[in-house]
């Protein structure tokens, strides 16, 4: 008994020390950017993920990243972005101090951009 009160102390001492990662919510989206943007700006806190799900999506409206949390697709090949933004960059990145802004498992194509004036060196911009 007293192996599994220590194992239990010491779990909640790890889960503070790191700051409550195993707390962490992943909200799936339906993949587009209104929907990502709805979750980041009304769901999402620090540490979390949204998901996005395996098929190719075409993002016409940008989308502003400024937590600390994962952007996370099905894999490369398998979630797919495609840059439909006309007037601005497909995403805006303000990276949050001290937190970890991740991307993974998301290919990026080109959806059909004629105008490059608000997405000038590139698609992506981190600040």
């Amino acid at each position: 008994m007293c192996k599994f009160q220590t194992l239990g102390k010491s779990a909640i001492v790890i889960l503070i020390w790191n700051g409550f990662p195993a707390l962490a919510t992943v909200y799936n989206s339906d993949g587009s950017s209104t929907n990502v943007q709805y979750v980041h700006d009304n769901l999402a806190v620090v540490g979390d993920t949204i998901a996005i799900p395996a098929g190719t999506f075409t993002w016409t409206t940008g989308v502003a990243i400024t937590k600390a949390i994962t952007l996370q697709g099905a894999g490369v090949g398998q979630t797919i972005i495609k840059d439909g933004v006309q007037s601005n960059r497909l995403i805006q990145v303000t990276l949050a101090a001290g937190g970890l802004t991740r991307f993974t498992g998301i290919e990026f194509q080109d959806g059909g951009r004629t105008s490059t004036a608000g997405g000038h060196g590139g698609i992506i911009h981190v600040d």
